[in-house]
């Protein structure tokens, strides 16, 4: 867990963890040179399971997991951030999965948002590994502060963070990764994920934005599909899942949507299902974020062939409708979707 100037949310976060089901873990914390009360609450701790380690000048989140990396020699490492809270079986969970599946590198867990009313909820991602892989094309399908990894896995290939990519260093590791090893994620929420002013999205959302562009204009490159800037900015909205303004703009999605499937397929880099399960995903979500064009955009969805390689759920077809009724007049209905 890195942590720079945490004291707010550090002692729920330190909780969480120290009360795990599974026991048998070391809490590794890498302080990238506080300034606030961060060293005197992790002080207060007297569990013999913590190691604390300080830098001396601040190095940023990216050198200091890679630092932590270095310092750990346990067949998994599993990734905390320092004003979130994790669920009591996280662990227990996550390796258990791992044991089950050897062929995983890198896994992550859904997580349910808290601390800003207007993004509560439940955030879900794809689960099998092909899938994902695909999925990657378009946004990243891990949360990072509920990530385990196989530590060999990540030495074998000198796997590492970018300092490069500061603002999505997460992102862009977990792309390389999926060129060597399957990565997963276990269909249940693992984390509370504390939304606030703090956060890097809000503060830094300009230069992630353009790191990730970045990341994906290469991707899109991989495959023949040789994007201008304002493609690369519309494949971005796509794949974030933005509301989009018009019905015009929703086939211009659509369109763009098919010629990336028809390119993915032309590779051998993916599997056939796992990127229309993918697309399929990223369809959904387009629809369903972009409720208030009208209930004309069931038939948009439902009669487009992007949506046969993915299945809603139950709720997450009700949220829909839900959304649609709700942007007609009723209220007490949220808009946003993707709840388990």
């Amino acid at each position: 867990m890195p942590v720079h100037n945490g004291a707010p949310y550090l002692r729920s976060t330190m909780d969480s963890i120290l009360r795990q089901s599974f026991r048998d873990f070391k809490f590794l914390i890498m302080d990238d040179a506080s300034e606030d009360e961060t060293p005197q609450i992790i002080k207060t701790y007297k569990d013999d399971r913590i190691r604390y380690v300080r830098n001396e000048s601040c190095l940023g989140v990216a050198n200091t997991l890679n630092r932590g990396l270095e310092l750990v020699h346990s067949e998994f490492v599993a990734r905390m951030d320092a004003d979130d809270v994790s669920v009591k079986r996280r662990l227990e969970w996550q390796v258990q999965f791992m044991r089950l599946h050897s062929e995983i590198a890198v896994s992550g867990m859904w997580v349910k948002s808290f601390g800003d009313p207007s993004a509560a909820g439940i955030e879900n991602s794809l689960t099998k590994p092909s899938s994902i892989k695909a999925l990657m094309l378009f946004c990243n399908p891990l949360y990072h502060p509920v990530v385990i990894m196989r530590k060999a896995c990540l030495d074998e290939h000198k796997l590492r963070y970018d300092p490069t990519f500061s603002r999505c260093e997460d992102y862009e590791l977990w792309i390389r990764t999926s060129r060597f090893f399957s990565i997963g994620n276990i269909g249940r929420v693992g984390l509370r994920w504390r939304k606030h002013r703090e956060n890097v999205t809000v503060t830094h959302g300009n230069a992630m934005t353009e790191q990730v562009l970045q990341l994906q204009s290469d991707q899109l490159k991989r495959i023949g599909v040789m994007a201008d800037q304002e493609q690369i900015r519309f494949h971005h909205a796509i794949g974030a899942g933005k509301r989009l303004a018009s019905m015009l703009e929703l086939k211009k999605g659509e369109l763009w949507l098919n010629q990336v499937r028809d390119a993915m397929l032309t590779t051998s880099l993916f599997s056939e299902n796992g990127v229309h399960e993918a697309i399929g995903f990223v369809w959904f979500r387009l629809c369903c974020n972009s409720t208030p064009l009208g209930p004309s955009i069931i038939s948009r969805y439902l009669f487009s062939d992007l949506r046969k390689g993915y299945h809603p759920s139950a709720r997450q077809w009700i949220t829909f409708i839900l959304s649609i009724l709700w942007h007609r007049g009723l209220r007490g209905t949220k808009s946003y979707i993707m709840a388990s």
